[in-house]
């Protein structure tokens, strides 16, 4: 599925290289956080207890994550 068919008003997304911004929630990008490629490691990390939800490209914490999380999560790759 290509990105320019993404709900982006009802899922918040970290994007790779081929975006306009790297996140997306609500219908709006905000810049920030690095863009990630192939053979990059990335890794999600999901507290429920904060809801928060944060990415690490190769091991670097992203200075732009989301917060206030309180419904189911679901995660698509």
């Amino acid at each position: 599925l290509s990105f320019q068919y993404l709900d982006t008003y009802r899922i918040a997304t970290f994007c790779g290289q081929n975006t306009t911004y790297p996140v997306w929630y609500k219908g709006k990008g905000t810049d920030g956080n690095a863009r990630f490629d192939n053979n990059q490691i990335l890794r999600l990390e999901f507290d429920s207890f904060k809801g928060t939800l944060i990415l690490f490209i190769d091991n670097i914490q992203q200075p732009v994550y989301f917060s206030g999380i309180k419904e189911k999560v679901r995660f698509v790759v």
